[in-house]
Parts: structure tokens; sequence; C-alpha cells
């Protein structure tokens, strides 16, 4: 206590003045300030702490010595304090008795906390020194509360911050700014985001006339998968419209996470201040739980009104980030006035993201590495910048940059090292299409030249049949006929642990095609076209009706592999264009295919092993290379090994080799 400022000291005698009943707390916690106004009274004060303080003597003759040491104080200057408060008064838009329940209660969280550990307590206070009726008392608190200071909770946790600010001048820009925060700045320019040139520009107007008209209630949301640019998105479409962003920030002062009930908050209290700025707006990032009303960490919970009060009512636009919004209320979501839903970035825009920020600390990568590490790499913004950031600290160079990338990507791929992203399954099968080493219910040479001649590509190709038999490399093969490039998915690559992200996985993947004006091959489709009539869960239905969605507003050809033919939804197979089985091998295909992976000759006769694909002949061919093995025999006995391990049902009673 004995560096309060005066005015703080004054302010704290007359609240013992005003309220007899706290004597005792009084003197036992303000002796150090008692002390430090050395003269008679000193001594008098502490003979009636001896006393007994609730008797109506000894109560009269404190208030005599206490309305002394006071008029001490007379001429005293504002505090650091009280000039803090009379500014977010000003912010607020206090009534007289909210600014003086605020003081009350502010005073004794700063400096009173042993005496007013409690909310009871302060609100005990509270009732002693405002001379006005309870239902009076509790508007004020409401209205308070509705401005994101919840004194009936706990005091916000970034105002308390403010009083412990070293502020060079105390005035309404300076706390304003201190709030606030720093601005947001662009680093991406609309070239970055392309493929939402249309979106940014509907954004854009939107911002400008909602600041322009003061039009209320104006929330534009940027929903889709992590790493996509949801962020900065929001803060080129701020540069783009020429206004000031600020974000509702994640951590307190003390760098611990704020929870959702802190952040709207002070969401509530930042929108007090730029309701009186031109050209601000407000970013809400990473809001995936401002719907999640039950949540419970220790803090208040949110309310739904609350929420959506704020939504209805804010008199500057906000921004608001999404990842899922399966889980967000459908009250929320119809309150937005406009929402862009973001895919996963095409390659082209990956690397440019590299690119520049490698830029912004000048740090060196030649161009066909960034594009190797970004093809390999499916990372978010925030990863690559935090790697640039670090590469820089230490004065590293670029393989310093991949090994921050590969450190974040295998712990976030739960410790295992990372694949290109872009990996085929086939890759290192080691052999190359071969129309004569498909057996197929339809002319594939045939069915390719047509496609080709006719120049339409507006088809789609469900393949089924056994695995190994050579789907996935027709498909490719057909696509460097047609000259298309390609984008392929396996389940994998699809399959989300969250509600609601394989529907949007799966959508991104034909975004990225369109874009691309790709063939867009998914292989395993099954586990995304199962017949409905089978679905135990609403999502598996989800999961259908997304994919057959998608399917009639493509473009480009569309293939899908499969080894569950009968499993399929009867709808997606009536979607279908061509259906085309794939078949094991027969004995002049596997005369062919010994040839062409063994450089040997053997005949139709020797080698009728049923149940054998071309996926056979890479396997054993592989094999074979760490064997050493060369004898036809011992090669046609590896084969046939490879056969009995398969449970196909065509198999079944057969005889083999």
């Amino acid at each position: 206590m004995s560096d309060l400022e005066l005015y703080e000291q004054k302010i704290l005698l007359k609240q013992a003045y005003d309220c007899p009943e706290f004597y005792e707390e009084f003197f036992t916690y303000a002796k150090d300030l008692i002390d430090k106004i050395s003269d008679a009274e000193n001594n008098t004060l502490f003979e009636f702490s001896k006393l007994n303080l609730k008797a109506p003597k000894v109560i009269k003759a404190v208030k005599q010595v206490l309305s002394k040491l006071i008029k001490r104080y007379s001429k005293v200057k504002k505090s650091k304090v009280q000039k803090i408060i009379d500014i977010l008064a000003e912010i607020f838009k206090m009534e007289d008795i909210e600014k003086e329940i605020f003081s009350i209660y502010l005073r004794n969280k700063l400096f009173c906390a042993e005496l007013f550990n409690d909310n009871y307590q302060a609100n005990r206070l509270i009732k002693k020194q405002i001379h006005k009726s309870p239902a009076v008392i509790k508007r004020a608190k409401r209205q308070l509360e509705r401005k994101g200071i919840d004194i009936e909770y706990d005091f916000p946790a970034h105002l308390d911050n403010l009083f412990f600010h070293k502020f060079d001048s105390i005035n309404l820009k300076n706390v304003s700014e201190y709030l606030l925060g720093q601005k947001c700045s662009a680093n991406f320019k609309i070239k970055d985001f392309k493929h939402l040139k249309e979106e940014h520009s509907i954004c854009v107007n939107i911002i400008e006339n909602a600041i322009k008209n003061n039009t209320k209630g104006i929330n534009i949301l940027l929903y889709g998968v992590p790493g996509s640019g949801k962020t900065e998105f929001a803060k080129l479409l701020a540069k783009s419209a020429h206004k000031n962003l600020y974000e509702i920030p994640f951590l307190d002062e003390c760098n611990q996470n704020m929870s959702i009930y802190e952040r709207v908050v002070a969401l509530k209290t930042n929108l007090n201040i730029v309701a009186e700025h031109k050209n601000a707006l407000l970013l809400f990032d990473e809001a995936d739980d401002i719907t999640d009303y039950n949540i419970d960490d220790g803090n208040k919970k949110i309310s739904k009104i609350l929420v959506n009060n704020v939504v209805e009512n804010t008199p500057r636009p906000i921004i608001w980030t999404l990842n899922n919004v399966h889980f967000i209320d459908d009250a929320f979501l119809r309150r937005m006035t406009y929402a862009v839903k973001f895919t996963k970035l095409d390659e082209n825009t990956q690397v440019k993201i590299w690119q520049k920020e490698l830029k912004r600390q000048n740090i060196k990568v030649a161009k066909n590495k960034i594009i190797e590490l970004s093809s390999k790499y499916d990372v978010s913004i925030s990863t690559i910048k935090n790697a640039v950031d670090t590469t820089k600290l230490i004065n590293g160079n670029a393989n310093d940059f991949e090994s921050f990338i590969d450190s974040i990507s295998t712990a976030m791929n739960f410790g295992y090292p990372v694949k290109n992203k872009n990996q085929s399954k086939f890759n290192d099968n080691g052999f190359i299409y071969n129309d004569q080493l498909t057996n197929t219910d339809i002319n594939l040479k045939n069915l390719t030249e047509r496609l080709q001649q006719t120049r339409k590509l507006n088809f789609s190709i469900c393949m089924y049949g056994e695995p190994g038999t050579g789907k996935s490399e027709y498909a490719r093969y057909l696509a460097h006929r047609l000259g298309l490039p390609i984008v392929q998915k396996r389940a994998s690559d699809i399959f989300d642990k969250f509600v609601g992200q394989t529907e949007e996985n799966i959508a991104a993947a034909f975004k990225e095609a369109k874009a691309k004006k790709a063939m867009l091959i998914i292989d395993e489709a099954d586990s995304f076209l199962q017949s409905r009539n089978n679905a135990k869960q609403n999502w598996e239905i989800s999961f259908v009706n997304e994919m057959l969605t998608q399917m009639e507003n493509f473009e480009y050809p569309f293939v899908c592999t499969t080894n569950l033919m009968d499993t399929l939804d009867e709808a997606s197979l009536r979607r279908f264009t061509f259906k085309i089985k794939f078949d094991f091998l027969t004995d002049k295909q596997i005369s062919i295919a010994f040839q062409h992976f063994f450089k040997q000759k053997i005949r139709e006769n020797d080698c009728n092993i049923a149940g054998l694909s071309i996926g056979d002949f890479a396997t054993v061919k592989k094999k074979i290379e760490f064997l050493g093995v060369k004898d036809k025999n011992e090669i046609l006995n590896l084969l046939t090994k490879e056969v009995k391990f398969k449970k196909s049902d065509s198999l079944k009673n057969t005889v083999g080799f």
C-alpha cells in the first residue's frame, strides 16, 4: 500500500469512512497506509482498532479522524487509475451509476485483493457505497455486462492489464490503441488468391459500404480447411478496402490462452472502441468454439443470446474464421452477411506463398527446391512463416529451413516421416501402362482413341475389379493421352476424423481438379459411394450425397477405382458414363507380362496360373532383385505364391499352377 498514489489513498480512506462495517478488515489491511500518514491521528486510529468497532460511539469517533485525514487530500490531482477510469467511461459510454460501480469494483480488485478476495465482498461494498435501490444497481450491472464488463463474474483481464501498463501519456488515443493492439498487416496480394477473386471483390464492397453508411450487423465468415489462407485473406480484405484490421487476441499479457468467453468479452470491448473509428474493423480468428455454449474450462460459459447480440449489433464489420462449420449453431451462421469457403491451395499458389515468405526474411532457396518442398509438405502458411522466422533467427540456410518444416510436419504426422503428398502408391511398381496387359470387358485401346477424337471431357469412368489389375495405371495413361494434368486422391487423403470435414475434402478435391482443368482420380472410391440403403450413420449418407453432387457439376473427366463394385450406391452407378471391369490376366497376357517384366519368353501352356494381376508381376520383379533369382521356374513359383494370399471369390475352388 505504501506505493499508492495520494489520490488512491484518499479514495481508500473515503471508502472506509462510508462503510463502518468494514473497519476491522480495513485496520488490518491499511496499516502501511496509516503508518505513512505520520501524525497524531495514527495512534488514535489504532487505539480504536482495539475497541468494539461496531459500537456507535467508536464509529462516530473513527469517522471524525478519517474525515480529518481525507481533507488533507482535497487538492490532490487525479491518479493514473482515475484518468484511465474516466477514459474507459467515455469509451463505454457509461452512465454515472455505471461508472461508480465500475470504479468501486476496479479499485477493490487492484488494491484490496486481500480484503475483498471475492465478488461477494465487492458487491456488498457496492451496495453500501451506492445509495440506490437494488433494482437500479442490478440494471446498471447488466448494462456494463453488455459492454463487456461482467463484474458479477470477474473483471476483464484485458482491462485489468491497462492499469499496469506504462503509458507515455494517458489519453483516449493511447488507451484505445493499447486495447485494440497492433493493426494487422497484409503480406499477400489479390493475385495470390486469384481463385477467390470474385469473393474478394464482394467482401471489399460490403466492408466499404457498411462503414460508409454506418450499417450495423455486418459479419463476414471465412471457413474451410486449416492452412488454406483464411487469416491472410482477411488481412488482404482490410488492405483492399483501405481499413485498419484489429485481431481479437488469443493470449493474455502472461501468454496464457484466453478462454472463448474471455475472447468474446475482449471483442465486446473492442467493438465499443472501433465504433468511433471510421476506418476500423475486427478479426475474430479461429472461432470454432464460438457457439459451444456448454464449454466449461473453469471460466464462465458463453450464452447463445450473448453471441447473437454481438453479431446482430456489431457497429463495425467483423471477419470470422472457422475451420469447420458443422459444429457451429445455425443461429450464428444465419446472421452472417456473406461467407467464403476455403479449400486447399493449388500447387502454384502454394509455391508463391513459400517464395513470398522466404523473400520476407531474405532467405535464398532455389525455386526448384521450393517446388519440391511444397510438393512434399502439406503445411499451413503459419508453419511456413514460423520455419522462415526460425531460419532467420539462427542465420540458417535452405537446409535449416527444410529441417524446421520437416520436424513440424513429422510431429503433425504422429511422429512418422512425411512422404511426398503427391506420391502415388504405383510409382515404385516399375511398369508403364501397356494395353496388352489389361483384361477388361471393353476394348481400352478403342475407347482411348474415341475419347481423344471427340475432345469431350465431361465423362466419368468407374473402374472396378481385383486389386493390382491396372485400374489406376490406365486412368493416368488416359489423362496423358488427353493432355490433361492429374489430381489423384486416395481414401486416406480425403477421410477426416471430424464430422463434416470429409465432405469438405471431397468438395476440395473436385475444386482443385476444376481449377487445374485436370482429370480427377479417386482410388478406393467405394469408401465414399457405399449404398445408402446399408448406411448406419448419417455421415455415411452425407459422403455419398456430396460425391454425387460434385460428380454432376464436374466438367472434366472423373475416374474412380474400386475393388468392391457390389457395394456401390445404385444412384452413383447411373451417373458413370462408363463402367469398366478389370479382371485377372489371361494365359496369353501372363506370357506377355513375363517377357515385359523379366525379359524371358514363356509358353502359354507353362503359365496357367489363375488369379495373376499386373501388380503381382511388379511385386515379384522387386522381390527377385533382392533374391537374385533368374530361373524361370523359380519366378513362376514366386508368382504362384502371390496368388495364394488372395481372398478373391473368383478364385475359390480354382486349381493353381
